[in-house]
């Protein structure tokens, strides 16, 4: 199996072509059962994230996912300091005038976690393009969709 920075960068191949034909990209998954079949789906749409959460829990305890990366397009802060960032967790970011809209993919298999982000340029009168993806392990243990696969092996 490939490592989850490179399963990342194979997830990426793909929205790419899906965001430079459409110039947006909807929530997704991508996950990888046990049993090794690829799963590629639209992210259930649901006015309630708490509940999306739960019940992409238990479909992936029913099929045994080992791996996945759930792809959105969002919304963070560059270079904000914590009272800032934790202003903006607050209010959100939808008015803030330093926001930075990304592709995200949070990724995760049960030996650990990455995130893959890659800046969104839109810029009037052009065609929307995506910045250069990076791609780094994380630590992260809070947040909506991070552990949500038993942490069978991992270290952290």
């Amino acid at each position: 199996m490939t490592t989850l920075e490179e399963f990342v960068r194979e997830v990426d191949e793909r929205i790419v072509q899906i965001f430079n034909e459409a110039g947006v990209v909807h929530a997704m998954w991508h996950i990888i059962p046990r049993e090794g079949k690829e799963i590629f789906f639209p992210s259930p749409t649901v006015r309630n994230k708490s509940v999306l959460d739960k019940v992409m829990r238990a479909c992936f305890e029913r099929i045994d996912v080992v791996r996945f990366a759930y792809i959105s397009e969002a919304w963070t802060l560059t270079g904000a300091d914590d009272d800032e960032l934790n202003d903006a967790m607050l209010t959100g970011l939808r008015d803030h005038p330093d926001r930075v809209e990304i592709l995200c993919y949070t990724a995760e298999d049960e030996m650990g976690r990455v995130l893959g982000i890659r800046p969104i340029i839109r810029e009037e009168g052009e065609k929307p393009r995506l910045g250069p993806l990076t791609v780094e392990r994380t630590k992260y243990d809070e947040g909506r969709f991070v552990g949500m696969l038993p942490a069978r092996g991992r270290t952290q």
